[in-house]
């Protein structure tokens, strides 16, 4: 693959140069219409006034008028199409230059409050990985994108899915048109009101209802016809219209639900059905990526058939317009447009919601494969079962800018420590530490690129206890909240997959002799229940654990310097347990003690 930067700055300059040349074209067009409509308006008046005898002129500069505005709409759909990709390019420089938080959406609705490691390790929410790695247009694809970061996946769908984004890192152009998909600023995609609607039960004998329902328009038009211009009397016209009112009002019983869930997606047809196409028209190797194409081809096309879904949407809109309303109402428009949309959701709404989940994926996807094409230097992890442990080189925070992190190595499990007691002064990594290991290892988990060097782990259950808070509202202590969160750490060491534990400050509640107690008989019980992880402490008590435990445990610390008043950080991880302590100095710094 190619340089990110230089790659999407040599597209932006391209599409610059594009929206130069058109806005060029656009303004030679705008003063060839204004030309044409004042010479149309001038000919018009001297025909009017008497110089001239012939419309002929004012009608040929009408058409040329007329054929200038199509041609200037062209022009600005191009235009917005340019602007579009710009805005595409330019959020993709600004995640290289980290400056992406805050924008997009943050995923807060895909993550259960209670989530054992979403909202410690900042998957959702503000600058959050969710944030950054998302790209997804539809509902479907945010929730597939979620679900992966939510749970560790079987080592076999780990691989297809490294594979399939490692083929779609360089596919710059069919994320492009994703990300054209649609009107700019529209709202995504929420693929579960199809699913709704294509799961409303069908009404029996519809080709009967759609018949009966032809004739009485047909017999309509006919008896109006003959009213109106041929003399007839009006009572068979009026004895069809009441039988026609009486039939639509019987069917509605049928077709009201369906209706009622299809006008609410409806606007979102347009765009689901050019995302389709990206999926069906893509030319794949990997395994992962054929599946899914074949999903959505089938023995039927789905951007076809949703198209075909459109148009009879964009139909039913048509009863509304004043003009056309009462041929709707002789013709039983909006009966025999909702009799039509049954007829499209018996033969293919059983298909709706695989087709929507294959694109869904298929966005996740795109979501890992861009951010891989951005992180050339992030490596896949290797998943290997047999033993628990994780074994990282050069590891460091996904969310932190490349250019400043500081990279740590670690090794956990299998022939080394089950457990590091990670000691430290405040703001010093400890904590930096905890999340970069576990944000990483879900990435890994996931099936996405990890910011280390090298990254080889087991299957692992991920479980954390960093941003325990009290609660005013539910009368919880920090130290409640933090026995709630412990608490179901341990409970998922019951499940199949051992748990990599990621504990800040461990009972930081409450005083230290309990503390000691409190965390040496729980380490050692997750560590018995095949459980491997880090804890961080600021009190130096807990340091003697890995004594306690023999092999089991390590200490290992971070450190600080204090130069010439300034107190500075290396954010190394280093053997062996912290000799001293900043708060005092800190305190100094602020002028709280002297």
């Amino acid at each position: 693959m190619s340089d990110p930067r230089q790659e999407y700055g040599r597209r932006l300059s391209s599409l610059a140069d594009q929206a130069r040349a058109l806005q060029r074209t656009s303004g030679r067009i705008s003063a060839a219409r204004g030309g044409a409509f004042i010479g149309m308006s001038v000919l018009a008046g001297l025909v009017v006034w008497g110089p001239l005898t012939s419309y002929i002129w004012a009608v040929i500069l009408s058409v040329v008028f007329l054929g200038l505005v199509v041609i200037h709409e062209r022009v600005g759909a191009r235009e917005r199409r340019v602007s579009r990709l710009q805005a595409h390019y330019e959020s993709g420089l600004a995640r290289l230059d980290h400056g992406w938080m805050g924008t997009g959406p943050e995923g807060l609705d895909y993550f259960p409050f209670d989530h054992p490691y979403a909202y410690d390790l900042d998957l959702a929410g503000p600058a959050s990985l969710f944030q950054l790695l998302n790209r997804a247009r539809t509902g479907d694809g945010e929730r597939t994108l979620a679900a992966w970061l939510s749970s560790s996946a079987a080592p076999v769908q780990l691989q297809e899915r490294q594979t399939a984004v490692r083929e779609l890192g360089g596919a710059l152009e069919q994320r492009e048109r994703l990300a054209l998909a649609g009107r700019k600023g529209s709202i995504r995609l929420h693929g579960e009101r199809l699913d709704q609607w294509a799961a409303v039960p069908h009404p029996s004998g519809l080709p009967l209802l759609r018949a009966v329902t032809a004739v009485l328009a047909a017999a309509m038009v006919l008896t109006f016809w003959g009213w109106w211009f041929s003399g007839w009397t009006p009572w068979p016209f009026a004895g069809f219209m009441g039988a026609s009112y009486l039939w639509t009002q019987w069917i509605s019983r049928f077709t009201a639900p369906a209706l009622a869930k299809i006008e609410s997606p409806a606007r979102e047809l347009a765009t689901l059905a050019k995302l389709m196409p990206v999926l069906e028209d893509g030319k794949f190797e990997s395994k992962l990526l054929i599946e899914l194409n074949a999903r959505v081809t089938g023995d039927r096309s789905a951007s076809k058939s949703v198209s075909a879904l459109g148009r009879r949407v964009e139909m039913l809109d048509w009863a509304r317009n004043d003009v056309f309303a009462p041929f709707a109402a002789l013709l039983l428009w909006r009966s025999q447009v909702a009799l039509a949309l049954e007829a499209w959701r018996r033969a293919h709404g059983e298909h709706v919601a695989g087709w929507l989940l294959a694109l869904g994926e298929f966005e996740a996807l795109h979501s890992l494969a861009s951010h891989h094409f951005e992180h050339p230097d992030d490596v896949f992890a290797q998943v290997e079962e047999g033993r628990t442990f994780v074994d990282a080189k050069g590891i460091a925070h996904p969310l932190l800018p490349e250019a400043s992190e500081v990279r740590n190595d670690l090794k956990l499990g299998g022939d080394e420590s089950l457990l590091w007691i990670v000691s430290g002064s405040n703001m010093s990594g400890k904590s930096t530490m905890l999340r970069s290991l576990g944000c990483n290892t879900v990435l890994a988990l996931a099936g996405a690129p990890v910011r280390a060097e090298r990254f080889v782990l087991s299957p692992l259950q991920v479980a954390a206890s960093i941003q325990a808070h009290d609660s005013l509202a539910e009368g919880a202590s920090r130290f409640r909240a933090e026995l709630t969160r412990l608490r179901a750490v341990f409970e998922l060491t019951d499940r199949e997959l051992p748990v990599l534990f990621l504990l800040d400050e461990i009972f930081h509640g409450t005083h230290s002799h309990d503390r000691r107690i409190g965390a040496q008989a729980l380490l050692k019980r997750l560590l018995k229940r095949g459980a491997i992880g880090l804890v961080t402490t600021h009190d130096l008590a807990l340091t003697e654990l890995p004594e306690e435990l023999a092999a089991k445990g390590r200490n290992v610390h971070f450190a600080d310097q204090m130069q010439d008043g300034v107190m500075t950080f290396d954010y190394r991880v280093r053997d062996g347990v912290v000799q001293r302590s900043n708060a005092l100095a800190l305190m100094r710094a602020e002028g709280l003690i002297e």
